[in-house]
């Protein structure tokens, strides 16, 4: 009884890590490059719209106009919320190198991820691994079933792998 409960312990304990990985890797989409790529993408995207709008109000001035156009704009969501998206103006006033620097200090914190290959291959070979482990859990908790002291399954032992291993 006690080797089977060792062994139980032990396919738990490789389970329970197997199913912490998971969320990890479904939490992260993007690889360090690929988040890179979207920041200098955001920062250009408000650079363009940033000098749209002070070459706006400088040429509303021009024509004459008491003030200029808004440089900030909000935008009123569904739930009456206003958005303001001060990006393009932050990168209009202090430059895409400053805000730049400031956008990317914390790169390197970020956890370097998977390329999407190869996260969802790291999910296919988790989902076999806890299949196979599960099982075999099975097994051992159905041979325990026949001493006097049968092992419990665990609170979240999926249905599908119980009914099969009988």
């Amino acid at each position: 009884m006690k080797n089977l409960q060792t062994k139980i312990d032990a396919l738990r304990t490789r389970i329970t890590e197997l199913q912490a990985e998971r969320p990890g890797i479904l939490r992260q989409r993007r690889t360090r490059a690929e988040v890179l790529a979207a920041a200098e993408s955001q920062l250009s995207r408000w650079e363009a719209i940033g000098r749209a709008r002070f070459s706006r109000g400088l040429q509303s001035l021009a024509a004459g106009a008491a003030t200029t156009p808004m440089l900030l704009t909000g935008v009123a969501s569904n739930d009456g919320v206003v958005r303001v998206d001060a990006g393009p103006f932050i990168v209009g006033v202090l430059g895409i190198d400053q805000v730049r620097q400031a956008y990317l200090a914390d790169l390197d914190q970020i956890p370097e991820g998977m390329a999407r290959e190869q996260r969802e291959a790291r999910l296919a070979e988790l989902a076999a691994s806890l299949d196979d482990l599960e099982a075999r859990e099975e097994r051992l908790i159905e041979e325990s079933e026949a001493t006097e002291a049968p092992i419990q399954r665990r609170p979240d032992a999926r249905p599908e792998i119980v009914l099969a291993a009988g």
